[in-house]
Order: structure tokens, then sequence, then C-alpha cells
């Protein structure tokens, strides 16, 4: 059996091949914007969403943005870096955060002493070659996200406010996430049944409230799909908008773990292709989770609970935003596998405590 200092360097190891990884893939694309619909590969990469940010940096000086934009943050980053080369740039700096990612990974995972399988699990979570090329959000996200839940493990409750500054700049929804983790993990008494079911009921009314303030993203963007039919009618009813929530989350479960469908339109989809490992990985795990869950609901820690209540602190932020996009939901892939891997070391103990249990 490896040392827990093997099983840390093994985890490093893994970061190190996912970085590696990504260059290989940056070569490979080249420049993404030469990728046509003539191509064997569609989306090698956020293209549409880096055109938006690259027009900001472009047209705005970095006194000129609004700071309530959604995209306002990113792109005054970008405009304060040096550097001609927009490709080169964004790819070092997604590098630079999927490494703070990758790092802080394997913290979590040696603090709480967890087996190899889950070091190794972080080279299931392809999508960071994905999210290493041109600007996105996406990758900041996710090395927010990770940090939020280390110093949420480790209760440094203010490394986790101070969280907040990033989190506005790149994505303000994750303003929400940290206040929800924080209110949930450190404020609240009640059961995990009536905090989680609270959550998503305020979340629901106030992501429609957002969208009728129009501080994240216009209703015309919407289109006249399935997404944007029940967004216009909770739009036009807030009051019901709980109701939704079930069904939005539902959208999103189809949505990630339909990236197992990678081919479409002649194309292989490579957002999509780099997405199923860890959706595949998931959806496996989907039965032994529950039957974990069932033996050890009675027996959960603090560390259980706050990796619980990050994930659907993350989850929640992300259902603020009306659109539905299988990207989204990769932020809380990292934080699925400490869950079910703490689950599963849980309905273990359970087993333990009550040898009769794991007979029945």
């Amino acid at each position: 059996m490896m040392t827990l200092s093997d099983r840390k360097k093994f985890g490093y190891g893994c970061v190190v091949t996912l970085l590696a990884s990504s260059y290989l893939y940056y070569l490979f694309i080249g420049d993404a914007y030469l990728y046509s619909l003539d191509n064997l590969w569609s989306r090698p990469a956020n293209i549409h969403d880096h055109k938006i940010y690259y027009n900001y940096i472009n047209y705005r000086s970095a006194f000129e943005f609004r700071l309530f934009d959604n995209n306002y943050g990113i792109s005054f980053i970008y405009n304060l870096l040096p550097g001609r080369d927009i490709q080169q740039v964004s790819f070092a700096v997604n590098c630079f955060f999927l490494g703070i990612y990758g790092i802080l990974y394997v913290k979590i995972c040696e603090k709480l002493d967890l087996p190899i399988q889950s070091f190794l699990l972080i080279m299931l979570n392809t999508s960071v070659l994905y999210f290493s090329l041109l600007i996105n959000k996406d990758m900041i996200t996710l090395a927010i996200v990770v940090a939020a839940l280390y110093f949420g493990l480790c209760r440094k409750w203010t490394y986790v406010l101070l969280l907040i500054i990033p989190a506005f700049l790149i994505r303000q929804q994750l303003v929400y996430f940290i206040a929800s983790f924080m209110a949930l993990s450190i404020l609240t008494q009640k059961s995990l049944k009536f905090n989680t079911i609270a959550l998503f009921s305020v979340t629901s009314v106030l992501g429609i409230l957002v969208l009728r303030a129009e501080s994240f993203i216009s209703l015309d963007t919407l289109g006249e799909g399935f997404t944007g039919q029940i967004t216009r009618y909770f739009y036009q009813n807030p009051i019901l908008a709980p109701f939704g929530v079930p069904l939005r989350i539902a959208l999103y479960q189809w949505e990630f773990f339909g990236s197992v469908f990678i081919y479409e339109n002649g194309q292989i989809d490579a957002a999509k292709f780099l997405r199923a490992p860890a959706a595949i990985y998931l959806l496996l795990q989907i039965p032994i989770a529950f039957g974990a869950y069932v033996k050890g609901r009675a027996h959960w820690d603090g560390n259980l609970k706050i990796t619980y209540y990050c994930l659907i602190s993350i989850f929640a932020a992300i259902l603020l935003n009306p659109q539905i996009n299988g990207r989204y939901y990769t932020v809380l892939v990292p934080v699925l596998f400490v869950f079910i891997a703490l689950l599963k070391r849980t309905s273990k103990k359970a087993d333990n405590q009550d040898p009769g249990l794991a007979r029945r």
C-alpha cells in the first residue's frame, strides 16, 4: 500500500502530466480560428466566448469597463497583461491556473488521506485541455472552486471569504457560491435536506430576478429551444420558479452525461470528447455512490458535510445562469470526485460500526 507521501508525489506527477498534455493539445490545435466545418473536429476551443472577451480588450480601455458587466473582470485582467500574441498569453494564464487547481486538488486528497484512485481521478477531468486554450473564465473558476473547498476543509473561512474578490472579477455568480457555501457550512444548524431545498428554492427565484435585471445575460440570447422556453415561462411567473429547479437539474445531467455521444453532424465534438472520460466515470459511480449514501447517511462527518455544501453551492451558482451548458457542469467534477470518495469511506465506517448492516 502506498504511503501518503507517495500518493502526494503521484498526484503532483498527474498535475505535471495534465500540463504537458495541455501543451500537446495547444500544439495540435494550433490557431483555433483556422478550424472550420470542413474539419473532423468541431469546437476545439471556446472560440465564441474568446471573441467576445477579445473584442472587449480591443475596444475598451482598462477604465471603460462596466463593473457589473459579467465580461468585465476577465477582459480587464487581459487588458493589463503584456504580450501581443493573445493565444500564447491566454495559454500561459490558463496553465498557471491549471497548476493552482491541480496543486490544491492534490492537497485536498492529501488532507483527507484519500486512496491513490482519488489522486489519479484528476486525469479524467480532461476538459482542462479545452479550457487551456484562448481566453475563458472556466479555468480560473475551477481554481476558485477547488480553493474554496480546500480552505473550507481546513476551516480557514477568512481565506474563503477573500476569494470573493477574484470571484467577483471573473464570474459574479461565484460570489453567490462563496456566500452560500459559507452560510451553509458555518451559520446554519438546519438539516442537510432543509438546507438543500432552501438553497435551490432561493436560487431559482433569485435567478429569475437577476435575469429580469439583465445583469448577467439578456433574455434575447436564450434562443427558441426548450431551455429558452422554460426560462421565459418562469421569467413571466417567478413565483413558480422553485418548481422548475428539478427540471433544470435534470437538463444539466442530460447535457453533461450526454457528452458520451461525441459524434455530431459528421464531426467529433471536441468539447464533448474531452468531457466524456469524467462523464463515463461518474455515470458508473452513480449506483455505487447511492448505495454508499444509503449505508452511511447517519455517519456523515464535518468534512463530508463541507464537501456536500460546496457541491450544492456551486451548482446553485451555475443555476443562476438561465443557459444550460455542459461546460459549466465541469467545475463540479473535482468536487464530485472528492464527495464520492468520502461517501465510500463513510459507508465502510458504517459497516465496521454495525457489521449486521453489511450482511443485510
